[in-house]
């Protein structure tokens, strides 16, 4: 028997266990024995009454929210030593954490493998998301003079009605005749976005074309798409008397990549879907990690968990999604058919897709017109910053243009990361001149610098 997600082996006791016994709360639950080694070696428990009154009291008093009701401390014995035994549930009030802590990632905790790790910022966000019932979609919106002038066309184009008896049952308007956050996303006003960068090369670099896309979520899918499809080369193929022509990238793959990438998407911040082409790939990033305990296999076996489930169905009246859960199996299913393989990246804030070119280009090959307009109208040099590093540096700059001179922690609840995750990101601006120190010490703040007249 070894350790895994679920269990774990402690010499003895020590204060450190407490994170232990919360991210087995916060995680799928799990067990904590007391008296055996890492390697698996049994050395017992000297005084197991003693060592158990001390688990328990750890329990009832230095995490929150009350562990005990989900928990059990026993003592066992095996080989003639007795052992500590602990087992702890998964807890219905997550996110659990040591209380001297707080509820930050130096007190929240959860199991990676057959570690405990410290929750981001997002993982916390998400637990607490997830234990109140808290839906971004139904929320009603700020600005409620919405209007919806693309959205009511593609309603038309598709027959389908969206007069206010559905928008209520779509849950663009709640119970009080307001405009909720999913009517704010299918609205002309929609300040969400989908950023697209197509670059010269492998690397982030030369950009050849730059766009953004705003307004209703429906137009945004709908350009982000044609631009992807301007990039998508035909190649043709001779076989026997007959030509064909095959795409760089399925269309199939394209569009549900994209549609995953905006129905899945965390729109609690306002940080755009990027979507970036390269020579031999196109990678579509979104935020917003996996929903909790759950891993990329689990939408690869077809289980569909959308973050934005009235979203979801709004595609689904307009034939968008076919069905839930089947956009990835999919995906791949359409890649392994011509020898290659999609690349799924998550962390706790980002989803990241890549698909591969299917064709083998000996160099850069496009066709003389369209080499013609990327060159002639769109090549232009811009810093290789991260696209991902572009979004962090465009709020701050927001932020300081707003409110004058930022410090590091205020920016890090901005960008929702961790102190040490902060200051990495602002080093890396300040040694491109993106951004400038103003005071030192604890009046340390940032700024930009001072254009040129």
């Amino acid at each position: 028997m070894i350790e895994t997600d679920r269990l774990e082996w402690k010499r003895e006791y020590s204060e450190d266990i407490k994170k232990e016994l919360v991210a087995f709360a916060n995680s799928q639950g799990g067990e904590l024995i007391i008296g055996i080694a890492n390697d698996g070696s049994i050395f017992g428990v000297d005084h197991p009454d003693q060592v158990a009154a001390q688990v328990t009291n750890m329990i009832r008093d230095a995490i929150s929210p009350d562990l005990s009701l989900i928990s059990r401390v026993s003592i066992e014995h095996q080989d003639g030593k007795a052992l500590v035994h602990i087992q702890v549930n998964r807890g219905s009030k997550r996110p659990y954490y040591i209380s001297k802590k707080g509820m930050t990632s130096s007190g929240v905790y959860l199991r990676q493998g057959n570690t405990s790790a410290p929750a981001s910022s997002d993982a916390i966000r998400e637990m607490i998301r997830e234990t109140d019932g808290y839906s971004y979609e139904t929320i009603p919106a700020f600005d409620q003079n919405l209007t919806f002038i693309y959205c009511s066309q593609v309603f038309k184009d598709k027959g389908i009605r969206f007069g206010d008896l559905q928008k209520q049952s779509m849950k663009v308007i709640n119970a009080d005749g307001l405009y909720t956050n999913l009517g704010m996303l299918l609205s002309d006003q929609c300040f969400h976005s989908i950023q697209f960068a197509c670059f010269q090369g492998t690397e982030i670099g030369t950009f050849i074309d730059r766009q953004r896309f705003s307004g209703s979520i429906l137009k945004q899918l709908d350009e982000s798409f044609k631009a992807i499809s301007r990039y998508n080369r035909t190649r043709s193929e001779i076989h026997g008397l007959n030509r064909t022509d095959a795409r760089e990238y399925p269309e199939e793959v394209l569009r549900e990549a994209l549609i995953n990438s905006i129905v899945h998407r965390d729109y609690d911040r306002d940080v755009s879907t990027n979507i970036r082409v390269f020579d031999n790939r196109i990678e579509i990033a979104s935020y917003g990690g996996l929903p909790p305990d759950t891993t990329i296999e689990t939408f690869l076996l077809g289980l569909s968990l959308p973050r934005n489930r009235n979203l979801a169905d709004v595609f689904y009246r307009l034939e968008l999604v076919e069905a839930f859960g089947s956009g990835i199996p999919k995906m791949t299913e359409i890649y392994q058919a011509k020898g290659k393989q999609i690349v799924f990246k998550t962390s706790p804030s980002g989803f990241l897709v890549i698909l591969p070119s299917l064709f083998e280009w000996p160099g850069i090959l496009l066709k003389e017109k369209e080499a013609e307009y990327l060159i002639g109208n769109r090549a232009q040099q811009y810093d290789a910053l991260d696209v991902m590093l572009q979004n962090q540096y465009d709020t701050a700059r927001g932020l300081i243009l707003e409110r004058g001179p930022v410090t590091r922690s205020e920016l890090e609840v901005l960008w929702g990361t961790s102190r040490s995750s902060a200051t990495n990101i602002i080093n890396k601006f300040l040694q491109k001149g993106l951004l400038i120190t103003a005071g030192k010490g604890r009046s340390l703040h940032y700024a930009l610098p001072r254009t040129k007249s």
